[in-house]
């Protein structure tokens, strides 16, 4: 799943705000690139991901179904058979099907404090063809962060950030700005709290960041 950060990034403008704290400077690698991973699009991964199970129910847990109005459910409170429990639930509107969601209507996603295991989400989430809205609690990796991150894209599937921040727990808050493309080639991202990082694609399977922290994420193999 954390591979697939570099499929839904995306670009973001956002003001400056006196509020925003987040040292990257003082910052830990796992705190740095935790943020990096949110601005890149590694939060709305886990959105997306959850439609798939419109296309792909499991056979056991969680439970998935869908209405009479197209809203797709999938409740937790049970335990696959891999032994992976799952907790919470989540509805979509203009869930995906195997030849794609609706791209006239936008998806509205509900997260009332779901857990796949492993990570967890809870917030809304509003996705269409030319914009995306998201109000979420996301906890992954071991780190929490609020985002509130909104965005808009062009036809060539470049996304730019608009009034976007996330607030992330030992870290700090932080707006996020910049310029993303869905295939990876073309990320400009910053993040700007106390001090700032830079966020650029190197035209490879990674993306470097450098200022207050820098270092390098790369797309996983597995």
């Amino acid at each position: 799943m954390r591979s697939l950060i570099f499929v839904c990034l995306a670009s973001l403008t956002a003001c400056s705000n006196n509020d925003s704290d987040a040292s990257f400077a003082t910052a830990s690698q796992a705190q740095v690139q935790r943020a990096v991973g949110t601005a890149g699009g590694q939060d709305l991964v886990l959105v997306a991901v959850v439609g798939l199970y419109a296309i792909f129910p499991p056979a056991d847990c969680p439970v998935v179904s869908t209405d009479a109005q197209n809203v797709l459910h999938i409740q937790g409170g049970c335990t696959a058979s891999d032994g992976t429990a799952f907790s919470g639930s989540v509805s979509m509107t203009n869930p995906p099907t195997s030849s794609g969601s609706d791209p006239t209507k936008t998806s509205h996603v509900v997260f009332d404090h779901w857990n796949d295991g492993q990570d967890s989400i809870d917030g809304t989430a509003d996705l269409s063809s030319t914009a995306v809205a998201m109000s979420l609690d996301v906890a992954l990796a071991g780190i929490a962060s609020h985002d509130e991150l909104t965005m808009t894209c062009d036809a060539n599937h470049l996304c730019t950030y608009g009034d976007s921040t996330i607030d992330q727990d030992g870290l700090g808050r932080a707006t996020v700005s910049g310029s993303l493309a869905t295939d990876h080639n073309d990320l400009h991202l910053t993040l700007r709290g106390a001090d700032e990082v830079d966020v650029a694609s190197d035209g490879t399977d990674c993306i470097d960041y450098s200022g207050a922290s820098s270092g390098k994420i790369c797309k996983s193999t597995h």
